[in-house]
């Protein structure tokens, strides 16, 4: 016997904006910093010579030790397309948000980088807009932990070029923060940020990058390329490790749902083979079993990789089987 089954799910995205960040995990792009994950690789300006895994979270210092032509920067960034074969589109709503932890005030550093600026750690992205005129299209919105003439800030990057350095808050007290980036319906960067490790809401929101006069200086998102980490320090290097930022986790969101699979059923010899096919790549899915509908056991856990999965075990009475998401 074989049975299809097809299971629909819609959503409809309306208003000027998207919601604060969150949504539905895109694990494959994400990294919960408890192992040094393999998404990660040296951006234009190198790794940050110290990444370890202190208590299940990353610990990012770097020590500038003339290893490339950038003095006092260190980049670590991650490409979609690696583990997704895709960047995210700005129709599907993404987002990213990480949890940062910041040493006390009197650890921060108090130099300032080959730049002329003052040391900083930057959650960014690498993003894409179609009419940017500069680097391809390519641009790098991102909110840094850093200080200001009045001490610890957020400064927002609408993403180099046209576009100043705004700071957008107060760092008010060390220890853990949320941060978070989202986009608008048009495609204009929000910036979040909130004490503790919590869910970001709209009453978070920072910053959203102003339209400006001249066209070149807007960005409008088109797709959402990878995860982007940067950290910049003392120049002349004073040969000490950077502060200690520590990272819990970062996380990639998208509005729109993934599909669920579809699903053939065969029952041969007290054996039952499931197939499904049409997952979306890069998100978790559960496949649940049941004898009597009320209650469920989780029998696989796994993140997509678009291709087919299969299951098959040995039954003797009616059992029922879905597969659902986290």
């Amino acid at each position: 016997m074989r049975f299809l089954l097809r299971a629909t799910v819609c959503v409809c995205l309306s208003g000027q904006s998207f919601a604060a960040p969150g949504g539905h995990l895109v694990e494959a792009i994400s990294d919960e910093c408890d192992t040094l994950s393999p998404i990660w690789s040296a951006g234009l300006r190198g790794l940050p010579e110290s990444l370890t895994i202190q208590n299940g979270m990353l610990s990012i210092r770097s020590v500038d030790n003339g290893d490339d032509p950038y003095p006092s920067a260190e980049d670590m960034t991650s490409t979609y397309s690696d583990q997704l074969a895709r960047p995210l589109d700005a129709s599907e709503g993404p987002s990213v948000v990480t949890w940062v932890w910041f040493p006390p005030f009197a650890e921060w550093p108090t130099g300032v980088n080959a730049s002329g600026f003052r040391e900083w750690l930057g959650f960014r992205v690498t993003a894409y807009d179609a009419d940017l005129p500069l680097s391809n299209g390519f641009y790098f919105p991102g909110i840094y932990a850093s200080t200001d003439d009045a001490g610890p800030c957020f400064i927002a990057r609408v993403g180099d070029g046209y576009g100043p350095d705004i700071t957008i808050g107060r760092i008010a007290v060390a220890g853990w923060w949320t941060l978070g980036l989202s986009w608008n319906a048009q495609g204009r960067t929000e910036y979040y940020a909130a004490p503790g490790r919590v869910t970001l809401t709209n009453e978070d929101l920072l910053h959203v990058t102003p339209s400006y006069v001249d066209p070149a200086a807007n960005r409008s998102l088109d797709q959402l390329i990878g995860n982007f980490w940067a950290l910049r320090m003392t120049y002349p290097s004073t040969g000490e490790l950077s502060t200690n930022w520590v990272i819990d986790h970062l996380r990639v969101y998208v509005k729109t749902p993934p599909f669920l699979p579809m699903t053939s059923l065969e029952l041969s010899n007290g054996q039952a083979l499931l197939e499904f096919t049409g997952f979306s790549r890069g998100f978790r899915y559960l496949l649940r079993r049941s004898d009597d509908l009320a209650s469920w056991e989780t029998v696989e856990d796994f993140v997509s990789d678009g291709g087919v999965a299969t299951f098959s075990e040995a039954i003797s009475s009616p059992r029922f089987y879905r597969m659902a998401r986290p």
